[in-house]
């Protein structure tokens, strides 16, 4: 479902699906932007190693977007909303926490808010 929404919401955007990035295969990865996208199931919770993968892949240069599984099925307007401000740089994904995975509702509060956004989004990044 994501990889044909990518794929057709951002065609000048070539994602991989499964791409090496090694010792990891991302989930989607754009090369262009130096974008992985992550979705992650329940098993992913406050997991050490996400957040130990997540901060190797920043350090080689890529910026991680993480979604649940349920985001992506029942909200995938606005995780392409997401990809799409981090495409356009608006949005500098960083430093991964596990008690605060950058989460659809994180994204989209913290958008809809210009007087307090720049604020909030350092606040779960």
């Amino acid at each position: 479902m994501l990889w044909r929404a990518l794929r057709e919401s951002f065609p000048r955007h070539r994602f991989r699906r499964q791409h090496p990035v090694p010792p990891y295969f991302a989930d989607f990865a754009c090369l262009a932007a130096k974008l992985i996208i992550e979705v992650d199931g329940g098993q992913h919770t406050e997991s050490e190693r996400d957040a130990e993968r997540t901060q190797n892949l920043e350090r080689a240069g890529w910026r991680v977007l993480r979604f649940w599984n349920h985001e992506v099925l029942q909200h995938i307007d606005v995780v392409l909303s997401t990809v799409r401000v981090a495409l356009s740089n608006r949005l500098h994904v960083g430093h991964y926490r596990p008690d605060t995975c950058l989460t659809v509702s994180s994204v989209c509060s913290a958008l809809r808010r210009p007087g307090r956004g720049a604020a909030k989004r350092r606040s779960f990044l």
